[in-house]
């Protein structure tokens, strides 16, 4: 197997290819702030975009910091405020992008 994001059909719909990190499995320390970076549409402003946050049946909705970088990607970051073990379900308009 490898150790990659699942990547979803709505990224391709969305235009949305993430970039880093580039691993399933990310190891965070409480309070760390991950950057997600995807290449997207400019005119993709990303206001419809959620981060969920599973931890076997706990269901944590966040809305993360999103913006543009100086080469123009989309860069999506979350605060990581608990410990524990999550799945990072990044989505748009209720839509699966991808998965960590």
């Amino acid at each position: 197997f490898l150790n990659a994001p699942v990547i979803y059909k709505y990224a391709f719909n969305y235009q949305m290819i993430p970039l880093t990190p580039n691993k399933k499995d990310i190891q965070v320390a409480k309070n760390e702030v991950v950057n997600f970076l995807f290449k997207a549409p400019i005119s993709f402003t990303g206001q419809e975009i959620t981060v969920e946050l599973k931890n076997g049946a706990n269901s944590i909705p966040a809305k993360p910091e999103i913006s543009r970088n100086k080469e123009g990607f989309l860069e999506i970051k979350h605060k990581f405020e608990r410990l524990g073990r999550y799945d990072v379900h990044i989505k748009v308009a209720e839509n699966h992008i991808v998965t960590y």
